[in-house]
C-alpha cells in the first residue's frame, strides 16, 4: 500500500506487461496486470480525449461497476516509473459511453460518438507484449 496521485493509499500492482499503442493516432499505455487482466493506463486516455483525469476519476469511484475496475499500477514512463490509474478492460466501454462528448476534443467527438470503446478494445486481441 502506497500514497497514489488522488493523494489517497491505496495498492500499488506491478503489471507483468506492458505496451505502448495508438488510441485515435495519440500513444496509449497498455499492461497486463498481475491477476491477468488488461488494462490501460487513464492518464494516457484522458490526455488523448482532452478530459481532465482527476475528474474521470471521481466519476469512475462514484459507479460501483466502474469502480471495480480501477487500479493503480507503477508504469514504466519516459520520465522513469510513475504510479498511475490503470482501467481494466472490462469496464472502459462502460466509462467511454458515460463521457460527455461535448467535452472531448472537437475533432474525436464525432468518433467517439459514432463507436465510443471500439478503438480502446482492439489491444485486447493480441494484449500487451512483455516489458524487457
Amino acid at each position: 500500500m502506497e500514497k497514489t496521485p488522488d493523494d489517497q493509499v491505496h495498492e500499488v500492482l506491478e503489471p507483468a506487461e506492458q505496451q505502448t499503442i495508438l488510441f485515435y493516432d495519440k500513444p496509449l499505455i497498455v499492461v497486463r496486470l498481475p491477476h491477468g487482466e488488461p488494462g490501460a493506463v487513464l492518464r494516457y486516455f484522458c490526455d488523448n480525449l482532452g478530459l481532465a483525469q482527476n475528474r474521470q476519476i471521481d466519476r469512475i469511484k462514484r459507479k460501483k461497476a466502474l469502480a471495480a475496475g480501477l487500479h493503480y499500477a507503477r508504469i514504466e514512463t519516459a520520465g522513469g516509473p510513475q504510479v498511475l490509474a490503470v482501467l481494466t478492460l472490462r469496464v472502459v466501454p462502460g466509462w467511454l459511453f458515460g463521457i460527455d462528448t461535448s467535452r472531448v476534443k472537437p475533432e474525436l467527438q464525432p468518433e467517439i460518438e459514432r463507436r465510443p470503446g471500439q478503438n480502446a478494445l482492439t489491444f485486447s486481441i493480441n494484449g500487451p507484449r512483455r516489458r524487457a
